[in-house]
């Protein structure tokens, strides 16, 4: 297909349900693939990529979206090996039936699917603008529950599935700022919602919920077509700061699109992680 060719593509949640097939079709489109994630399970997904693609542009990237330090290190370990980034998908996420911690001390849903990506993003921000035109793709999911922003850590009260919802929603309302603050420096923002696909994300979850995944979720086969399109259309390359829910461009909540709840977001996410 051709159209990627010479873009360099970093993907975090590499090796997951939607991560592994869209790594295959990027890299049947010509992309450089980067793939972020931990462990053996990223070793045997790019070597499955590989065999699948016969492209041998497939690259692996520690990270742990959980740590701090291991952001900042994938950044930097990032930047030392590529001198340019076209599209950044931010696609990794976690589910946790009780509440958990990160390495720094964070709800761990929220620190790993918000946090971790704020961080990395604007860690790599100045590389994304050097490459413009380029993209960074937020992948998320349908949320209108406000920002606990008196008990952003769960302390307080722990429900897993609001905790999702909450730290997709700030996922969210992460984009719709970034998109403005990166207004006319050639790098555009979209939020994609796949919505359900089968997975393992939901595995902690009480059975009705797991159920619901498994009877009514689309195939990662299906899902990733969503996360690719924003990725590398042409259409998708000049308006930025769009919402699309199963590659149907829908309203942003008003909740996310409050200009007081986005920046306070952004300000209490920078001192969280030390950016400020």
């Amino acid at each position: 297909m051709g159209q990627m060719n010479g873009r360099v593509v970093l993907i975090t949640g590499a090796a997951g349900a939607i991560g592994k097939p869209m790594c295959v079709e990027l890299a049947r489109r010509g992309a450089t693939v980067v793939m972020a994630g931990r462990g053996p399970r990223l070793t045997q997904a790019a070597e499955e990529v590989r065999a699948a693609t016969g492209s041998q542009d497939i690259h692996t990237l520690g990270l742990d979206l959980g740590s701090l330090d291991s952001v900042r290190g994938a950044a930097a370990e990032f930047q030392k090996r590529f001198d340019r980034l076209h599209v950044l998908i931010n696609n990794a996420a976690v589910f946790s039936g009780t509440r958990k911690t990160t390495s720094d001390g964070f709800e761990l849903v929220f620190g790993t699917c918000h946090l971790g990506h704020f961080l990395l993003t604007n860690l790599l921000t100045d590389t994304l603008k050097k490459s413009a035109p380029s993209r960074v793709v937020l992948m998320t999911m349908d949320s209108k529950l406000p920002i606990d922003f008196d008990d952003l850590q769960a302390e307080k009260k722990y429900s897993s599935l609001d905790r999702l919802q909450m730290s997709k929603g700030a996922v969210t309302c992460f984009g719709v700022e970034l998109a403005r603050r990166l207004e006319g420096s050639g790098v555009v923002v979209h939020c994609v919602n796949p919505e359900l696909t089968k997975s393992t994300l939901p595995k902690e979850a009480p059975l009705p919920l797991r159920l619901v995944f498994a009877v009514f979720g689309a195939s990662p086969e299906k899902s990733k077509d969503y996360g690719i399109s924003v990725a590398c259309d042409e259409q998708f390359g000049k308006t930025s700061g769009r919402y699309l829910r199963k590659g149907v461009e829908k309203a942003i909540p008003p909740l996310y699109l409050d200009a007081g709840v986005r920046t306070r977001l952004w300000s209490e996410s920078a001192k969280l992680v030390g950016l400020s």
